[in-house]
């Protein structure tokens, strides 16, 4: 009666353990994000594909990614800085970058080894231009506030703000000298 079963019994195990090895072939998907924002995801996908992605809570990270049949991609983000990097698959190539103040860089290589190569530098230059012209400078262009004057303004001689100039004027009804 016990060698009736012991053949099924023997296939079934030697299945499991089979079925054990392979359902590790697929690759082991790992995400860690601490609840701040910070994560960290690595995936392993069909066919050898892969995706590292290391990113922070203000969105400043670095992810790699190979593709099937040898594609790569590199994207790194720092403090509003962009840099990618990108090969093709017959040999192409893309390399593009961009600044905090809106400054471009794009280079692209195509199958037959010609590359095109694009710059933007109008951010950085206007910030120049304002600084060279004298111009306070903000964050879109000359930034107008308390204290500072639009170009060509005259300047006052006195204070800036008259009303910080006088003292604070005081209710009467209420008694500022202690009982």
């Amino acid at each position: 009666m016990i060698r009736a079963y012991a053949a099924p019994i023997a296939i079934a195990g030697w299945l499991l353990i089979g079925l054990n090895t392979a359902s590790f072939a697929w690759g082991n998907n790992l995400t860690i994000k601490d609840g701040f924002g910070e994560e960290v995801t690595v995936r392993h996908g069909l066919f050898g594909s892969k995706q590292r992605v290391i990113k922070d809570r203000l969105g400043d990270g670095v992810a790699q990614k190979t593709g099937l049949f040898g594609t790569r991609e590199t994207q790194v983000n720092l403090l509003g800085n962009q840099f990618r990097k990108k090969k093709g698959l017959f040999g192409g190539s893309e390399i593009d970058g961009s600044t905090i103040f809106g400054d471009k860089v794009t280079t692209k290589k195509g199958w037959f080894g010609r590359r095109t190569t694009t710059v933007d530098v109008s951010g950085m230059s206007a910030v120049i231009h304002d600084l060279m012209a004298g111009r306070k400078v903000g964050p879109t262009g000359p930034a107008l506030g308390p204290g500072l004057l639009p170009p060509g303004a005259p300047v006052p001689v006195g204070p800036q703000d008259p009303g910080l100039s006088q003292p604070p004027a005081v209710d009467p009804g209420i008694n500022p000298a202690p009982q």
